[in-house]
């Protein structure tokens, strides 16, 4: 089931960038809403992995936010199927991971994925998914 945000803001005429949050865990989805949407994105939410793949397909987002649980397949398994797909194989992604140590510190980086704890502030939040996007800027202008 995928899903548009309420009341997503922009905050120039210009179109907002747009995010997709996948995940299990509605309260996690929730706080990154919240979080994205205060920095002028506009956000869609996936429960599956199989409606990731088809939001990925018919309206690439800017940016993938994936918690490592779907309720049809691991988080890190969608990442795996996102880097085959040519319309998203450079869209950055910010994975919702444990990161191994329970803390919800920095982020990780992992080449084109960037780690960060799914109970992070909305500040660390925003952070990470705008050094995402502009890493792969960066990229793509390489």
């Amino acid at each position: 089931m995928t899903r548009p945000a309420h009341g997503t803001p922009t905050l120039s005429a210009r179109s907002p960038q747009r995010a997709l949050i996948g995940g299990a865990d509605e309260s996690v989805r929730s706080t990154f809403r919240s979080a994205l949407e205060r920095s002028g994105f506009a956000v869609r939410e996936a429960e599956n992995g199989v409606d990731v793949l088809r939001e990925a397909r018919d309206a690439p987002p800017d940016v993938f936010v994936l918690d490592e649980q779907l309720r049809d397949a691991p988080g890190r398994e969608v990442v795996g199927w996102l880097r085959t797909n040519p319309t998203s194989r450079t869209a950055p992604i910010v994975l919702l991971g444990r990161l191994g140590h329970g803390s919800a510190g920095a982020p990780h980086d992992r080449g084109p994925t960037i780690e960060i704890h799914p109970r992070s502030s909305g500040a660390l939040i925003r952070q990470t998914v705008r050094a995402a996007l502009a890493r792969a800027r960066h990229r793509r202008s390489a």
